[in-house]
């Protein structure tokens, strides 16, 4: 069954992010169109560190919270119009909320909405301390089991075409299903990765590659490739490759293949640069 995103869901900040969440979010609305919905959380406090605690020993006003919520709101309707404005069959509602993390707040809200995408703009990669961001991309689809596209700004303007696969001896249903929905969009190619390590079922893994090569190639006709990649970590062998082949988009299990590993526990998202093109798609 196809997977069509008739139900987007994208976090808003109002910084660039915003608009790179924005415009691959339409890059991936289905011809038939879709809703999309605009959740801000509204932060209360500031960016300066010493104001911050200060407001935090003294309290914030419900006035204060009121003014910054009534300003995001009247943001989000600027975006709105522009967003419905594009296409006749896309229709778009916003949504303010405070008290929760950011994280919680959207997964709350995809839930609620039962959300089809989820899509994320982010500018930074907190590459040496990854504690530091306050939403993990793959934790978020695992929790959610909703796909969440991860975007940075150097990708904003960029079709996708070349996409990068990995596969197990489990046929991925849902990495395929995916694959279907943006077919059409652009003239795509597939490069399928087999990681070495994953012999123990070598004949499974041979019928899945197979049944990716049926589907794909057969009765899809989309170019397909494959290469087996060596290595212990397979999301450090897949930032590696992506970025060898400049990749535009990778299709990745959330956790076994997300995850770098070490005391900080980095995901690839936090090792893209701001300027590259290469989307992630967290797919449970």
């Amino acid at each position: 069954m196809v997977k069509n995103f008739h139900t987007i869901l994208i976090p808003i900040d109002f910084s660039i992010n915003t608009e790179t969440a924005i415009n691959k979010a339409l890059s991936m609305v289905p011809a038939d169109g879709c809703v999309i919905h605009l959740l801000h959380v509204q932060q209360i406090g500031t960016s300066n560190i010493l104001r911050y605690f200060m407001r935090l020993l003294k309290g914030y006003s419900w006035k204060q919270v009121k003014a910054a919520i009534k300003d995001s709101e009247g943001q989000l309707e600027a975006l709105k119009s522009d967003i419905e404005s594009t296409r006749s069959n896309i229709r778009a509602y916003s949504h303010v909320c405070y008290g929760d993390s950011i994280e919680d707040s959207i997964i709350k809200k995809a839930s609620n909405l039962g959300a089809d995408l989820i899509v994320l703009g982010k500018s930074s990669h907190h590459s040496r301390f990854p504690q530091l961001n306050t939403v993990f991309p793959s934790r978020i689809a695992q929790l959610t089991g909703i796909p969440v596209l991860t975007a940075k700004p150097g990708s904003r303007d960029k079709e996708i075409k070349k996409i990068v696969l990995p596969i197990n001896a489990e046929f991925p249903t849902n990495k395929v299903s995916i694959i279907k929905a943006i077919q059409g969009r652009n003239q795509i190619q597939i490069q399928v990765i087999i990681f070495s390590n994953d012999n123990i079922r070598k004949p499974f893994l041979k019928q899945s590659l197979l049944d990716i090569f049926e589907t794909l190639k057969g009765q899809l006709a989309i170019p397909v490739k494959y290469i087996r990649l060596h290595g212990e970590n397979k999301a450090k062998v897949l930032l590696a490759y992506s970025k060898s082949i400049d990749a535009d988009m990778v299709i990745v299990h959330p956790g076994s293949e997300t995850s770098l590993g070490g005391w900080a526990n980095r995901h690839i998202s936090d090792m893209l640069p701001a300027e590259s093109k290469t989307v992630v798609l967290a797919v449970r």
